[in-house]
């Protein structure tokens, strides 16, 4: 029999005391009994014996001499569980354990909420609770895809959300919906005034009394289109001035590109964390855990363990730290150039009213060791109108 069958049924170990230490090994050999783990010792002899063989050996034990002495001692699981024969109480404890960690791997222990909200996470724990999911509930009542659209569905406030169960954890990402500020707009009464300079090219009055004319040049905040108006008996009553008066504007736009861009690139270094999550608690697996540092690229992933097809309440987070490093390379300057006018495109989306019209654009570059700078004088036509409201006292 191997070694491993000895290990579960148990055996012997003894040990036999004598300056004639042989004769408990010739004793074995004559009535062919098998031993193993033979050691000489300082005063005698020692070696294994299986439990079955163990019981042919006691004859010897009466034929001891004067001087000799003989000890042994059970090994093996038997042996172990033969300390272990009065102690009721702890194989109930054991039992009670691996009993309460089945069970655990069959509720939902904690609901981790994260993603893009205005609400604290237990306002969001609370409304998934009136859908069903909190810590508590078996994972195998849960729905993770019927959740996902039902959230959005009941809470209108949510653009999306995602719901899964990692382990014993249920894992919820959410993201409000973003609402667009509203257009400003001025209820009650207002003026149209100018907001640039410009000299008046053409307007369009649809409420309200025009002030101003055509190659009349306005400054920055000057009355064009007034809400008060002269009725024909001679009164004046206010409204909401409403038109559009397009004047020709000048801009100046100037920007600095460097000739050099910054980049990013990996390594090649790589350090890996491993912690165990369990029943809330948090163990390392591979030393202790460090800050963050600068310079690092994070990975995080989760595995959830297994036995025997049963999902355990354990949960593997693997976090992998990649060093990068920062790379400075040097720019061609039609690069530059691009890159200046781009930005400049993007000034004239910002800036210039709907329906604008261009007259002229005078560009010019210059060129250093460090940067591109493009410099432009823009001319052109748009509507220079904006709302300004005032209020009208009756004496």
């Amino acid at each position: 029999m191997n070694r491993s069958f000895h290990a579960v049924v148990g055996f012997w170990q003894v040990h036999f005391v004598s300056e004639k230490a042989e004769r408990i090994l010739n004793f074995a050999l004559r009535r062919n009994l098998p031993v193993w783990g033979l050691c000489r010792e300082k005063d005698g002899v020692s070696f294994f014996i299986s439990s079955l063989r163990y019981r042919h050996l006691r004859a010897f034990f009466e034929s001891l001499e004067e001087g000799e002495s003989l000890s042994v001692r059970r090994r093996g699981l038997a042996g172990l569980l033969y300390l272990f024969r009065y102690r009721v109480g702890f194989f109930a404890g054991l039992a009670l354990f691996f009993l309460c960690l089945y069970l655990s791997g069959l509720v939902v222990w904690s609901v981790d909420v994260s993603g893009h909200t205005v609400e604290s996470e237990q306002a969001v724990r609370e409304k998934l609770a009136t859908l069903g999911l909190r810590a508590g509930v078996p994972i195998s009542g849960i729905d993770t895809a019927e959740l996902s659209l039902r959230l959005p569905v009941e809470f209108p406030e949510f653009a999306y959300a995602s719901v899964n169960v990692i382990g014993t954890r249920a894992k919820v990402e959410v993201r409000h919906r973003e609402s667009l500020p509203p257009e400003e707009s001025h209820k009650g009464y207002v003026n149209l005034v100018a907001k640039h300079p410009a000299s008046i090219v053409r307007y369009e009055v649809l409420e309200g009394t025009c002030v101003v004319t055509r190659a009349e040049a306005v400054r920055e905040g000057q009355l064009l289109i007034s809400g008060i108006r002269e009725q024909k008996n001679g009164s004046f009553s206010p409204v909401h001035a409403r038109g559009r008066v397009f004047g020709e504007t000048e801009r100046f736009f100037t920007v600095s590109v460097p000739l050099e861009e910054k980049s990013f690139s990996f390594t090649g270094r790589e350090e890996t964390e491993k912690t165990l999550s369990f029943l809330g608690i948090t163990l390392p697996l591979t030393g202790k855990s460090r800050s963050f540092e600068a310079g690092e690229e994070v990975l995080v992933s989760f595995e959830d363990a297994e036995l025997f097809g049963l999902e355990l309440p354990f949960t593997v987070k693997t976090l992998v730290r990649a060093e990068h490093i920062e790379k400075t390379r040097r720019i061609t300057v039609d690069r530059a150039e691009k890159i200046a006018y781009d930005k400049y495109n993007e000034y004239k989306r910002g800036t210039l009213s709907p329906d604008y019209q261009i007259l002229s654009e005078e560009m010019s570059f210059s060129y250093g060791e460090d940067a591109v700078t493009l410099q432009v004088t823009l001319r052109a036509v748009e509507d220079i109108a904006v709302e300004v409201p005032f209020t009208f006292y009756e004496k």
